[in-house]
């Protein structure tokens, strides 16, 4: 009897502690339910986030192309080195004079020139020392060239970051652009008249 008593005691106190328990109230079913719909939300999200970014390919961004100034006051030269340097990825922009050389550069500033040295009114001498004189063109790496190289005076040819006689090989000078562009700075070069040594030349570093 008395065991039946405590079961009995027991039962009811249960029965009178969920008497007690606090309602359910629309405002607490409301805030559940809210709870729930953000927790789906991100989930979701979550998972869609993982699914893009493992499906999505890597964009691919090309390098701008290098630009390069031609200046020589013959045409068929000009054209000769344009189209060797486009072959070769370079973006060639062509000068027919000093002048409108000047024009450009300061314009553009390409990341290389090259240049002829025997022009009319404004010689490639007279067009390096500008652009050498100018904060916003002073280091753009110049290839001086010319058919006359005993009339190109040595402290030109030590100005300029190579020298090319003409007629120079186009491939050697797409290769020679690649270099110069390739090695930062500006520094006399040594007084050869070869290709080959003019490119070797052209990456020695200066102390």
């Amino acid at each position: 009897m008395t065991d039946d008593r405590d079961r009995a005691s027991r039962v009811g106190a249960a029965k009178e502690d969920w008497w007690q328990a606090e309602p359910a109230t629309s405002e607490r079913i409301a805030t559940v339910q809210a709870a729930a719909e953000v927790l789906d939300a991100v989930l979701r999200a979550a998972r869609s986030l993982d699914t893009t970014s493992r499906a999505r390919p890597v964009d691919h961004v090309e390098a701008p192309q290098r630009c390069v100034l031609v200046v020589d006051d013959c045409p068929d030269t000009r054209e000769l080195y344009a189209e060797a340097l486009r072959s070769a990825g370079f973006r060639a922009e062509l000068a027919g004079d000093g002048k409108i050389a000047l024009e450009m550069a300061f314009a553009l500033r390409p990341d290389a020139v090259v240049l002829d040295f025997s022009m009319p009114e404004m010689d490639g001498g007279q067009v390096l020392r500008r652009l050498a004189a100018d904060n916003i063109t002073c280091d753009i790496p110049v290839v001086m060239v010319s058919a006359f190289t005993d009339e190109v005076p040595r402290e030109v040819r030590l100005s300029c970051r190579a020298f090319l006689p003409k007629p120079c090989d186009p491939q050697e000078l797409c290769r020679l652009m690649n270099l110069v562009i390739a090695c930062p700075g500006t520094h006399p070069l040594d007084d050869s008249r070869t290709p080959s040594h003019a490119a070797r030349a052209s990456c020695r570093t200066t102390s």
